[in-house]
């Protein structure tokens, strides 16, 4: 048997992963023309680099957030032209776990998922 919790979880995973592999249904792309979204380093301790291609004008909205829903960080609201972009954002303040960062535009939704480690400290 289920506790709320974990059927909570397994609720909020099949919502991801429809999220994920779901396009809106005003999308006209055929697949050469669509948006590239990735992220370096994966797993990250401090910072993600997110690097995306447009094919052409668009409103953008670029956030990251938790596995749970809890965290969520808007990186970038805001109107693109078309073209390749290669941005770091500093995400030190996050807690180690898994993440997803997601790229929205009027006709597409991408969610990728990244990593975040602690930080190694050297020690003498």
């Amino acid at each position: 048997m289920f506790n709320i919790k974990t059927y909570t979880l397994i609720l909020f995973s099949a919502f991801f992963m429809n999220a994920i592999t779901a396009r809106p249904a005003l999308s006209q792309n055929n697949g050469d023309d669509q948006f590239k979204l990735t992220a370096f380093p994966n797993p990250s301790s401090s910072s993600i680099t997110i690097n995306y291609q447009l094919p052409q004008n668009t409103p953008v909205k670029l956030m990251i957030f938790s596995v749970d829903g809890s965290v969520g960080k808007v990186l970038f609201a805001g109107n693109r032209t078309a073209g390749e972009y290669n941005e770091t954002y500093d995400i030190s303040t996050l807690a180690p776990g898994q993440y997803f960062y997601q790229l929205q535009t009027d006709t597409d939704l991408v969610t990728k998922s990244i990593s975040m480690v602690s930080g190694v400290v050297k020690q003498n």
